[in-house]
């Protein structure tokens, strides 16, 4: 799946005992998938951007975008419901960028987002491999995923929408999650840390984009409810104090919070659902949005408000590096603590990019670009190199 990559991410929830129907995905069927902010708050959204400027979701699928069948894009998913509850997804996409950076700005031919459809109707848009859906009644639903361009248009070849479809039964054990921060179920936070970045959204009224960053942890979604590893887990997401829902990736949407400050809170789950402390505390990342600006804190890091990603361009051919950033080729790049950094490797050989103090790795195949998107949220000097072969790329100044 070509998704902007913080870390080794995937995501997992707590597992007891379900009836599961599922059928076949489908590469040619439409698919939406969803994190877990409320199906009302995305109504609300549709309805507040057609009025304010934002975009019109019906207008929007009025206007597919068709591609050849030899170069169109692809998705298929695996659901399953969740012990706890709702049902978690896993979405596998092919020629296609995932852009969260570029929602609602103009098409660009292979890239764009996800929109997640549940029983026929659009829950929201999201970005990540894996997903968590919510507020799900007991019985059969289908879940839908979507491929949408970044003007939400649909993807077609052939006039039929690029989407996958599975069918799962929930049960009633499994129907909604009634969590509650239980003080007493914690885990020891270690270095884990997290950093929360606010990322407007380009068009007015279309709420905002969320990036996370995270040092010393693993997202692990397919093992979700299974027993604690230190240093692995989920995230939870919190709006104004209120727990909204399980988070499995880097990137996630919020829709138009209204007038007034809102709090948008991340915080490390364990694979058991048990929060991380450290020094009695959560480990958390938080960022204020009041009307069209925000500022934010995280755990031993800094969250900004950055609007477009420090773009870093690292290439390795024939035994040769070249980084290029701001026009120039260099060595060290400087960002200020609290950027978001945008890393695009390629290289001619296989291998693994690592960018230290981070943990954060990424796959290079031969001859494609890796992308990965984080917060530069350690002060000080950081070496990103390649992994497999020990070759320093160049070094990373935050101050």
């Amino acid at each position: 799946m070509n998704t902007p990559n913080f870390g080794r991410s995937v995501v997992c929830l707590i597992a007891l005992a379900l009836a599961v129907a599922a059928c076949g995905s489908d590469a040619t069927t439409t698919t939406r998938a969803a994190e877990s902010i409320p199906a009302a708050e995305e109504e609300k959204e549709e309805s507040t951007n057609a009025a304010e400027g934002g975009h019109d979701h019906d207008l929007a699928h009025s206007e597919m975008i068709d591609v050849a069948s030899d170069a169109a894009p692809a998705v298929s998913i695996e659901a399953s419901p969740d012990a706890k509850s709702g049902v978690n997804v896993r979405v596998e996409v092919t020629n296609l960028t995932i852009a969260p950076e570029s929602v609602s700005t103009a098409h660009v031919d292979g890239e764009g987002h996800m929109h997640l459809i549940v029983d026929g109707e659009k829950v929201q848009r999201f970005y990540n491999e894996w997903i968590h859906v919510d507020n799900l009644s007991a019985g059969e639903h289908t879940i839908e995923v979507e491929l949408n361009a970044n003007t939400h248009a649909p993807y077609a070849t052939g006039g039929e929408r690029i989407s996958a479809s599975q069918v799962v039964v929930v049960g009633e054990a499994a129907a909604h999650d009634h969590d509650t921060v239980d003080a007493a179920n914690t885990v020891d936070g270690g270095e884990a840390s997290v950093a929360l970045t606010r990322v407007p959204v380009a068009k007015a009224g279309d709420g905002n984009n969320f990036a996370v960053s995270l040092s010393h942890f693993d997202l692990a979604p397919e093992k979700v409810g299974g027993e604690h590893v230190a240093n692995e887990g989920h995230l939870h997401l919190f709006i104004d104090g209120v727990k909204q829902g399980r988070i499995y990736g880097t990137w996630f949407h919020v829709p138009e919070l209204g007038d007034g400050e809102h709090t948008v809170e991340v915080e490390l789950s364990a694979n058991n659902h048990a929060t991380y402390v450290r020094d009695g505390e959560p480990v958390r990342a938080t960022v204020v949005v009041s009307n069209d600006s925000a500022a934010g804190t995280g755990d031993e890091s800094v969250a900004s408000d950055t609007v477009a990603p420090v773009l870093v361009e690292a290439t390795y051919n024939d035994g040769t590096v070249m980084v290029m950033s701001a026009g120039s080729l260099t060595d060290r790049v400087e960002v200020g603590v609290g950027d978001m950094v945008r890393l695009v490797v390629t290289s001619d050989t296989a291998d693994h990019v690592h960018v230290h103090g981070y943990d954060i790795f990424a796959d290079l195949v031969e001859g494609e670009a890796s992308t990965i998107d984080f917060v530069a949220a350690i002060p000080g000097i950081v070496e990103i190199e390649l992994e497999d072969s020990g070759l320093l790329l160049f070094e990373l100044s935050a101050s």
